[in-house]
């Protein structure tokens, strides 16, 4: 059921996602639609793996694509419960996933709007690769100061400086990856412990920031901490280092 205060899922500005969130989403949206067009009942069976995977997402965790994805069409009241957690392909069970179906054509529609927009500029962008260098448009953000990168390799980067490199299946790798992929957000803790499955998350939101190397003025300008929530800042813009009234910020030595 949907809650008082959600925003109608077509509503949200899907511009505004990573193209690897996006294609996430729309990789579910479409299994989900898979099963509705054979049987439009309000509970449906997926698989944890992707029938429809795009692209952006071959070479990431299908599991925690999934995941991620199902976390954000609930949280939009576009379904309204799932049952997968980090356990389910060990389990063999199918997915069980409750749609509200007014809300999920609606979300539906957007998505694929949005989707395809993307990926017909995608498409044109990477015919720009068969031209000789001196006729590449230069595309760079020039009013970016500080970028946070995460590696394949886990390690947490700084303007191409290596901050950290949390262990997998941590705590900090999890709670660190899952704010990585929804800057400029507030995530709230329980969306956060969500994310975790069985896991608790043991440690405050202050001490997992300080122990991926985030300190100082660091801290400051990349994070809002709060008992139960936070909000990771990436990048860093020149209006952002204004409105934080310094120059630079200082990087601690790895």
């Amino acid at each position: 059921m949907k809650q008082a205060d959600e925003k109608p899922a077509a509503t949200y500005d899907l511009d505004s996602l990573s193209q690897a969130n996006l294609a996430k989403i729309y990789g579910t949206v479409m299994d989900i639609e898979d099963k509705l067009q054979v049987n439009p009942a309000s509970t449906v069976e997926i698989d944890w793996y992707f029938r429809n995977r795009p692209k952006a997402i071959e070479d990431l965790d299908r599991l925690e694509c999934r995941m991620d994805a199902l976390i954000f069409l609930q949280n939009w009241g576009v379904i309204s419960n799932h049952n997968c957690n980090r356990y389910t392909p060990m389990t063999g069970e199918p997915i069980w996933v409750s749609v509200n179906i007014p809300e999920f054509q609606k979300f539906k529609q957007k998505i694929v709007e949005v989707y395809e927009a993307r990926e017909g500029r995608r498409a044109s962008a990477n015919s720009l690769s068969d031209l000789p260098a001196e006729q590449m448009p230069i595309r760079e953000d020039t009013n970016v100061v500080y970028e946070i990168k995460l590696t394949s390799s886990r390690e947490i980067l700084i303007n191409n400086l290596v901050l950290a490199r949390p262990e997998f299946g941590s705590e900090n790798e999890i709670v660190f990856r899952y704010l990585f992929d929804n800057p400029n957000r507030t995530v709230k803790l329980d969306e956060l412990q969500k994310r975790m499955g069985d896991q608790a998350i043991k440690k405050n939101l202050h001490k997992i920031v300080e122990n991926l190397g985030f300190q100082g003025d660091l801290k400051d300008a990349l994070f809002s901490v709060t008992k139960d929530s936070i909000l990771f800042r990436n990048p860093i813009r020149k209006e952002d280092m204004k409105k934080l009234g310094k120059d630079w910020l200082r990087i601690p030595r790895s």
